[in-house]
């Protein structure tokens, strides 16, 4: 039996031309080109269709470096996909961009370790055509509508920027009245107060100086006076006066103008306290009055019911509501819930008034520095010294008298003269006598004039010692 064998022949076109294989059967249904090894310089240029990639959707769970996967069901540029390390997928198309769908109006940043799509925040608002500067510097802008020469304003009930028109300022553009001390517009301004202290608008004669008046609370022309000049400046011989200034809200100036070269004098008696530093008190908390004064040691005192703190030659003084004895007034100044009162300030000075104190007949002048005594010259004039006391002298005999019973009275003498006290109630028939015994005690004594014997109540009996000529 013959048997019949069939060859096959397999041809290859290469760039070099034809090459043809002679196979038989069996050989040609085992046989696979290896590319890798089998050719070389492969042209699929003129192939009708390539598919160098696996193809799915879904990424194989295992891979080696340099495999390659087409994800069929990604995004348009964002199919391929390669095995980077192993068993780990990376997108190589779309230059590694995040996907577009769902981020309308958002821009892409960075935070440095990736990049995302990211909303537009902080002081604008919108999408990006289409911007709005929101806010400033993290504080909102209102939305209304400015009008012509309308500044940027800010709100703080309502806590955002918002448009207003601005009547008095010093600037300039659209703002043309004036304020403080300044009233009118800026093309005709009149000073109308100086230091926020109102300025009288009475026409000054010749001669006539600009003088705070504190009946009417404002600066006045009045003609000058002799003396040694007022508020907290310096008078004649250098000489300072002991004044009282508002500072701020919060601070009050005392003797601004007291110095070593022109201090402010305050006498006492024969005694005069040379204050020769500024000192100022500042408001904490509280209203009222505040008493400002010196003390005969020559401390300047600020005397309330509020909180103040005094800082310089002074000191405070607590539960004061007016000035105190022995002590030289100088101003008293009111305090608002919020502060001192600009226009709180009362001159209680008196640096011209004098009180002449002068002993009289039977008076005794003792002056001791800050300190004036005045006595009574007991030789001129007589004193009088007192005692009291409750006596039990029970029955008197008849035609008898009782034994003494004693009243202390201080600073009695032997031989001082006494008027007696008697009670009202006392038999008729009873007489009575009293005399100092002995030094501080007066002896007193009942005799009965009767036949028969007096009953004496127990009653109070009072001896006055007269003393002196």
């Amino acid at each position: 039996m013959r048997r019949s064998t069939t060859i096959l022949r397999t041809c290859v076109l290469t760039t070099a031309g034809s090459l043809c294989i002679a196979l038989s059967p069996a050989l040609a249904q085992t046989t696979q080109v290896d590319l890798k090894s089998q050719a070389r310089g492969v042209d699929f240029s003129r192939a009708v269709a390539t598919k160098p990639f696996k193809t799915g959707t879904t990424l194989p769970a295992t891979c080696a470096v340099g495999d390659s996967y087409f994800k069929s069901d990604a995004a348009a540029g964002q199919n391929l996909y390669g095995c980077t390390t192993a068993n780990t997928w990376t997108v190589e198309s779309g230059g590694g961009l995040p996907s577009v769908t769902g981020n309308a109006d958002r821009l892409l940043g960075t935070n440095g370790a990736q990049v995302s799509w990211m909303a537009l925040g902080g002081d604008v608002a919108g999408s990006p055509p289409s911007l709005q500067v929101t806010g400033l510097q993290g504080k909102r802008v209102a939305a209304t509508t400015p009008t012509s020469g309308q500044v940027l304003t800010w709100n703080s009930t309502a806590l955002n920027w918002e448009p207003a028109t601005v009547t008095s300022s010093s600037g300039g553009g659209t703002v043309t009245n004036t304020g403080g001390d300044l009233s009118g517009s800026v093309a005709n301004a009149t000073v109308t107060r100086m230091q926020n202290k109102p300025v009288s608008s009475a026409t000054p004669s010749d001669g006539q100086v600009l003088t705070w008046s504190q009946f009417s609370s404002q600066w006045q022309p009045q003609a000058p006076t002799g003396g040694t000049g007022g508020g907290t400046g310096s008078g004649s011989g250098g000489i300072s006066v002991l004044g009282v200034t508002y500072s701020s809200a919060s601070t009050l100036t005392i003797g601004a103008g007291c110095s070593l070269a022109a201090p402010c004098n305050v006498r006492f008696g024969t005694n005069v306290v040379a204050i020769t530093t500024s000192a100022t008190v500042t408001w904490q908390s509280g209203a009222g009055i505040a008493y400002i004064y010196v003390t005969p040691a020559g401390t300047v005192t600020v005397g309330s019911n509020l909180t103040v703190v005094c800082a310089g030659g002074c000191s405070t003084a607590g539960g004061v509501a007016g000035f105190p004895v022995n002590t030289i007034p100088a101003y008293t100044w009111t305090a608002l819930p919020t502060g001192w009162d600009s226009a709180g300030g009362h001159d209680a000075r008196a640096y011209l008034s004098t009180k002449v104190i002068s002993a009289g007949t039977g008076m005794i002048l003792v002056e001791s520095g800050a300190q004036s005594t005045v006595g009574v010259d007991v030789t001129l004039v007589p004193t009088f010294t007192t005692g009291a006391a409750t006596l039990a002298f029970g029955t008197v005999a008849a035609s008898s008298c009782s034994a003494d019973l004693t009243v202390a009275v201080p600073g009695a003498i032997v031989g001082d003269v006494l008027a007696s006290g008697w009670p009202a109630a006392m038999p008729a028939s009873v007489l009575g006598m009293m005399r100092v015994s002995a030094p501080n005690i007066v002896a007193v004594r009942l005799c009965n004039l009767s036949a028969s014997g007096a009953t004496v109540a127990n009653n109070s009996y009072r001896a006055t010692v007269v003393q002196g000529r």
